[in-house]
């Protein structure tokens, strides 16, 4: 797989190859890009549902046994 990328010689075989890998990187790079913002979007919101204030608003059934103790 050595060898440049974008070539200047009109050889379809190789303009072709180009295009290829041009198109795999951009769907990797969009691909990533959901992935990592699929992540944060869970981590966020598990972090907020944890968070007494939301149970408190929210989840008032949730929050009582929590102000109880054990």
């Amino acid at each position: 797989m050595a060898g440049p990328v974008f070539t200047s010689d009109s050889n379809p075989k190789i303009e072709g190859k180009a295009k290829a890998k041009f198109y795999v990187l951009v769907c990797g790079l969009i691909s990533a890009t959901g992935g990592l913002m699929f992540g944060y979007d869970v981590g966020i919101s598990c972090g907020v549902t944890a968070m007494d204030d939301f149970l408190e608003k929210f989840y008032l059934a949730v929050y009582a046994p929590k102000l109880r103790g054990p």
